[in-house]
């Protein structure tokens, strides 16, 4: 997850497949880790421009168990880690029957805190056959995506000397190239870089804290990089050894749940970087390069979008997320709250080309354009009666995982 602390007292218990109509004439896409293969939470050239209205249409349900993960989607299979039973497994689907393929069992259980639900909080990444996964008591397994077979293993305590987090692990891995990156804590270094196809630490980096953030691969000033937000500071990372490119302190006390503790940074333009750093302030960094180095520099701080755990997304020059309760939009040039909605409610949400997909905590899905003017829903449904969702939307080949 990286997201949001967990504060539910019942979690999504199934998992949900709503079809994108016109079907049929939707292009490919994977989702294969936290938000996306950018970290952004969009999803582009997925939906034919001018082909008559949107509906949904609930594909398949299937069980699955409490939790906090979401849905990576990569070569046919959809990957997440649930409770079942005492037991915290990570179970794969087939993406278009719903079938279960395979399921590993990873660690014990893992018992909800102050009212919320057991189960894992980290989501998957899946690359080159293999799914990576970060269970909430430290467990790290590369598994085959077809067999489910573990490859190898690790555990971020016992291995690497890392502090369990009150709450948990919850932090997502990102794989770039044949590199697995996790933020993982430890005095050693906040963020390990580990051999995807061994397990073998690579490099370790990063002299801050972290409690449940997940890392971003982007490319800034020209540089592919590991993007952080730590408890303290906002770093970018060489993804070949580890090498922090540039930092910032962010500002914010480390402990600011509904911010730098909860977060992960999100792309929004050119060399620029939002973060939500505490409970009540957003920035707007921007990453330049020269022949000293990389340096970043803050270009804009205030409010909107803030006091939620619900992770934001991009489009159109305005970012998109939840200020408290309510759907908001925030210009990235100006950092003007553009307009704030109660309608659909308080949710999670990615983007999907030039619409924003919803879901409500109370299992409603809805599709509205994201325009800078404002909410208008376009479509909805009613995907979950009994249980609270509390986690964002993936999104393969014209369809919605829930």
């Amino acid at each position: 997850m990286s997201l949001f602390q967990r504060a539910a007292r019942t979690a999504l218990s199934v998992v949900a497949v709503m079809a994108l109509v016109p079907a049929g004439s939707l292009a490919e896409e994977n989702w294969p880790s936290f938000r996306g293969a950018d970290g952004t939470g969009r999803a582009t050239g997925v939906l034919p421009p001018g082909e008559g209205p949107l509906t949904l249409e609930v594909r398949w349900k299937r069980d699955l168990g409490s939790g906090y993960s979401g849905v990576s989607v990569a070569e046919g299979v959809l990957v997440t880690l649930a409770e079942a039973g005492e037991r915290n497994v990570v179970v794969a689907f087939d993406s278009e029957t719903g079938e279960e393929v395979w399921r590993y069992d990873l660690a014990p259980g893992y018992p909800g805190h102050d009212g919320s639900a057991d189960g894992a909080m980290s989501t998957p990444a899946v690359a080159d056959g293999r799914a990576f996964v970060f269970g909430p008591w430290g467990h790290v397994a590369a598994l085959d995506v077809e067999t489910g077979k573990a490859l190898w293993t690790l555990h971020v305590v016992d291995d690497l000397g890392s502090e369990k987090p009150l709450y948990g692990y919850a932090s997502s891995p990102v794989v770039v190239g044949d590199t697995v990156v996790l933020p993982s804590g430890g005095k050693a270094g906040a963020v390990v870089g580990l051999d995807a196809a061994t397990g073998a630490v690579r490099w370790r980096s990063v002299e801050d804290g972290i409690f449940s953030q997940s890392a971003v691969v982007a490319e800034l000033a020209g540089k592919k990089q590991v993007l952080v937000l730590a408890d303290k500071t906002l770093v970018g990372l060489d993804p070949s050894d580890g090498t922090v490119l540039w930092s910032i302190e962010h500002g914010a006390s480390p402990r600011n749940i509904m911010g730098a503790a909860t977060q992960s940074p999100l792309v929004v333009g050119e060399d620029r970087v939002f973060v939500k750093q505490d409970d009540s302030t957003v920035s707007i960094i921007e990453v330049s390069g020269g022949e000293a180095g990389m340096t970043a520099t803050r270009v804009h701080e205030g409010r909107g979008l803030h006091r939620s755990y619900s992770p934001p997304t991009v489009g159109g020059g305005q970012a998109y997320g939840y200020t408290n309760r309510l759907l908001s939009a925030l210009d990235l040039e100006t950092g003007e709250l553009l307009w704030r909605s109660r309608d659909p409610g308080d949710g999670f949400l990615v983007a999907v080309d030039c619409q924003l997909a919803v879901l409500t905590k109370e299992g409603s899905l809805h599709l509205g354009p994201a325009s800078p003017d404002g909410w208008e829903e376009a479509t909805s449904l009613q995907v979950f009666e009994d249980e609270l969702a509390w986690t964002p939307p993936s999104v393969g080949s014209g369809v919605l995982y829930l």
